[in-house]
């Protein structure tokens, strides 16, 4: 069983159990937090809120599950968030971005002062 991991960031803040409960309906397991704690959950989430930028980052890490597809999983969590979001892509240095309704683009994303932001073009 290997570890696995990603990392996206949504817009809009969203409250922790909002956030949690959305991860387990769309990754059908159980992800855990320091708010939301789960029996037998198969990964934990580690939330961050900032000010400016993309405002609520969530790194998730999980053991004993299937890769996730990223453009399936990113168009899923931006829908049911209805927010716009960017998620890091494994296999390159890009980022997908995804907009509530479904539309999908790879970009670049700088750190900006207390947050993550798209790069201009």
């Amino acid at each position: 069983m290997s570890k696995q991991e990603f990392l996206f960031f949504l817009k809009d803040n969203i409250d922790e159990i909002t956030l949690i409960t959305t991860l387990n309906d769309t990754l059908g397991f159980k992800i855990a937090s320091d708010l939301y704690r789960a029996p037998n959950s198969a990964g934990f989430a580690q939330i961050t809120t900032f000010d400016v930028g993309f405002k609520c980052g969530c790194f998730v890490t999980y053991i004993g599950k299937d890769k996730i597809n990223e453009h399936i999983i990113a168009r899923d969590l931006a829908k049911k968030f209805q927010c716009e979001l960017i998620f890091e892509m494994k296999a390159s240095d890009k980022w997908l971005h995804v907009q509530p309704s479904g539309e999908q683009r790879e970009v670049t994303v700088i750190d900006i002062d207390v947050g993550v932001d798209i790069a201009p073009d």
